[in-house]
């Protein structure tokens, strides 16, 4: 159920429909998929293909994040963060990091820069921002290249910071494809 509802949620092979792909997602979580649950919460705090519910959202990605779902917590980090608990959110996204969710290493990083819920250390916040890079995450090319530009946390090179934009443009990640205009 779950890898059709995201061949639905993006319109691959299929006509893009995610009200179909939020009723697929539902049902993986109902029946155990918790990559479902996270899924369906990233729908229905959007109000994409499902009503928008920004409580029911954090429960389902805390529910896939109980279960072992690493984006799952990330996304959960989001919902915690947003209420302002910076330090409930930053251990959520180290769960995330440590699970594997290469998002939950960029979050981890943006907290670091950010003195967010973690002391303030560009450089712990440069080194989860290139393992997020390294592992696919457009965020994380993005915000390292950024460091990398004006050397913060990491030596200015603006070659590094070129090609991380780069990356993080292929990636999807509009501000990598922005940024590229500065170097």
């Amino acid at each position: 159920c779950v890898d059709l509802g995201y061949l639905y949620g993006v319109g691959r092979g299929v006509e893009r429909d995610t009200k179909k792909a939020a009723a697929l997602y539902e049902q993986g979580c109902d029946r155990g998929a918790l990559l479902g649950c996270t899924n369906l919460g990233d729908l229905v705090d959007r109000g994409d293909g499902a009503p928008r519910d920004p409580e029911r959202a954090e429960a389902l990605h805390k529910r896939a994040c109980d279960g072992g779902v690493a984006l799952g917590c990330t996304n959960q980090g989001i919902h915690v963060g947003r209420r302002g608990d910076h330090e409930g959110a930053a251990a959520l996204h180290q769960k995330a990091c440590s699970g594997g969710a290469e998002l939950g290493c960029a979050n981890l990083g943006w907290a670091y820069e950010n003195g967010k819920g973690r002391a303030q250390d560009t450089a712990a916040a440069a080194a989860l921002y290139k393992r997020a890079c390294d592992e696919g995450s457009g965020l994380g090319c993005n915000n390292f290249g950024w460091l990398a530009q004006n050397g913060n946390g990491t030596e200015k090179d603006e070659t590094l910071a070129f090609n991380s934009y780069v990356k993080a443009c292929d990636a999807g990640e509009e501000r990598g494809c922005a940024n590229l205009g500065w170097c």
